[in-house]
C-alpha cells in the first residue's frame, strides 16, 4: 500500500522518442532512458525520431517520464 502524501516536483525534459531494446518507446533525454506508457505515445501520434518534451521527477532517480508533448519531424 502506497500513499502520496504530495506531488513531487517536476522538470520538463526535450528528448528523442526511440524503441529500447524491448521493443517498446522509450525517450532519450539528457543521457538517460525513460520509459513512457503506449498509450501516451499512440495518443499523441508519435513515432521514433519524434522530438518529444516529458515531464520527470526532479532531483529524484526516476525510470518513468510522463509525455507532454510530442514535436514531429
Amino acid at each position: 500500500v502506497y500513499k502520496q502524501i504530495g506531488p513531487v516536483e517536476r522538470e520538463r525534459l526535450v528528448g528523442k522518442l526511440v524503441m529500447d531494446a524491448e521493443g517498446e518507446y522509450a525517450i532519450m533525454a539528457e543521457g538517460k532512458l525513460f520509459k513512457v506508457i503506449l498509450a501516451s505515445v499512440t495518443y499523441f501520434k508519435g513515432e521514433a525520431g519524434d522530438e518529444v518534451v516529458i515531464l520527470a521527477p526532479k532531483g529524484v532517480a526516476s525510470q518513468w517520464a510522463a509525455i507532454e508533448n510530442v514535436i514531429k519531424k
